[in-house]
This record gives structure tokens, sequence and C-alpha cells, in this order.
């Protein structure tokens, strides 16, 4: 899901943000979004957009690289749940 600034791409799936930051992609921050979801911030660029379409598509990543980025996603999310 795009946001309003065109040079930024946010999801609120942890698991999309886990692949892409696993592909080497580095998120911008994390952001409330009015519902039980909060929006993962990335810089958008053509790459990114590929990488996407590649998650969507059942692309293949390495199960070491995206489990740690998935722990490292969840702890984040989770430590501002106060916010």
């Amino acid at each position: 899901m795009k946001i309003k600034n065109p040079t930024q791409y946010s999801t609120d799936s942890i698991y999309e943000a886990s692949f892409l930051i696993a592909r080497g992609f580095i998120h911008l921050g994390i952001e409330n979004s009015g519902s039980a979801y909060k929006k993962i911030i990335f810089s958008n660029s053509p790459e990114l957009e590929k990488a996407v379409s590649i998650f969507y598509s059942n692309g293949k990543i390495s199960v070491l690289s995206f489990v740690n980025a998935y722990k490292r996603m969840k702890g984040e999310i989770f430590s501002q749940k106060s916010n």
C-alpha cells in the first residue's frame, strides 16, 4: 500500500516488510496507522517495487534472513505498542 508521499512505500504486513528487509532494503520507520496495525515505511524505488512484486509472486528468500528480519521487525513493532 503506497502512502501519499510518492518517495515512500508503506505496508502493514510484517511478512512483506521482513521480506524486503531480508532482501537488503532498510525501513525508515514505523507509524501508527489509526488501526490495530502499524505502517512500516520504506524509501520507494523501482528496485523496491520489483521486490514487492516478487514477494506477492511467491518469491524465494533465505529462510534464515527472513526469520531474522521478522524477529527484528516484531521486536520493533511491539516495543512501540504504547505509542
